[in-house]
């Protein structure tokens, strides 16, 4: 295919719909428009505020939709490349998109990409200072009656639920978020004991989504030992992406994680993406190799070079941050992934 003139006859009159361009380089873009052959012209003609002219259209597919429905079908169709492992050109609802980000101003986009892939080391004397600094009040998550006694949790474990949730949340951090102490309150946050959704004892914000959580109505028997993570849509459920509701979730089901060990799982779409959302056991995640520890880093990057913190900022808690920090420098040394 070349140029604008091979589109027009075959576009013309097909009013609105979703869209694929495809790339010399095997990369895709995915969009939504009214009318066809204007958004293909400022595509491979124009360009705009967006990109430059792209000259290296090889195929194009439509879909006609109803207009009330455009969003919907845009995120579905960006969700499903995305899980089908399509390098994609979008920058809204892509966040595997590696043009320019805020992020790369903090962390360096080398830096980043060895993360992704499994390396990098930001070291432990950044989190050997931030555990000295001045304590602030006390956690409610540390007052709270129903997290204070000791039980066992099995799998080795026998600890308060305060324990076992600071136990969790420095594993995550330490090995999902990059250079954690210096992006704290910007980047990502802890929400400490929030009434989110029944109430939880601790929420993990990365971006501007919520990377994980431990709600305070338990969906294990032992009560406290629950922990729901969000992984990259296709992570954990296979096949076709359910039509979730923005805001809404599908109901959980039995499903199994990278590591073969059984979980639960639904899929969630949270408006700024489409999720996997996985509940396992907290003390089986900081004491198994779930062998998530990747696309939980993938993710993790793709929410910080999608936005910042800023709306969960003003619940964040850096006394509960600091107590988590005193923990990573504990376990220092000890090879343990989740």
């Amino acid at each position: 295919m070349t140029g604008l003139e091979s589109l027009t006859p075959i576009m013309r009159g097909t009013g609105g719909g979703i869209y694929v361009l495809e790339f010399a380089d095997g990369a895709q873009y995915v969009g939504q428009t009214v009318d066809f052959v204007v958004r293909m012209r400022t595509h491979i003609r124009g360009g705009g505020r967006h990109h430059d002219p792209w000259r290296d259209v090889v195929a194009v597919s439509v879909m006609n939709v109803p207009l009330d429905e455009l969003d919907v079908w845009e995120r579905r169709v960006i969700a499903e490349r995305r899980a089908a492992g399509i390098q994609l050109r979008n920058k809204v609802y892509n966040f595997g998109f590696l043009g320019p980000s805020a992020l790369d101003c903090v962390v360096p986009v080398s830096r980043q990409q060895h993360w992704a892939t499994g390396g990098g080391d930001f070291g432990n004397e950044q989190y050997s200072q931030a555990a000295q600094r001045e304590p602030g009040p006390l956690p409610r998550l540390l007052a709270a009656e129903e997290a204070l006694g000791i039980r066992d949790f099995g799998g080795g474990w026998t600890a308060t639920g305060v324990d076992l949730v600071i136990e969790a949340l420095a594993l995550i951090i330490s090995q999902v978020v990059p250079d954690a102490p210096a992006l704290e309150g910007e980047y990502w946050t802890l929400s400490d004991f929030p009434a989110t959704s029944g109430g939880r004892f601790a929420t993990l914000n990365v971006g501007g989504l919520e990377l994980a959580y431990f709600p305070r109505q338990s969906g294990f028997e032992n009560g406290l030992d629950t922990v729901i993570l969000n992984l990259p849509v296709g992570t954990v459920l296979k096949g076709p992406i359910p039509d979730v509701k923005r805001g809404m979730r599908t109901e959980f089901e039995q499903a199994e994680l990278p590591s073969g060990d059984p979980c639960w799982a639904a899929t969630t779409h949270y408006g700024l993406t489409v999720t996997d959302t996985v509940m396992v056991s907290t003390a089986g995640l900081v004491s198994a190799d779930f062998g998530i520890k990747a696309p939980l880093r993938a993710f993790a990057l793709d929410l910080m070079r999608a936005g910042n913190s800023s709306r969960f900022a003003r619940w964040h808690s850096p006394e509960l941050a600091r107590r988590v920090y005193e923990r990573v420098v504990d376990i220092a040394g000890e090879q343990r992934c989740v």
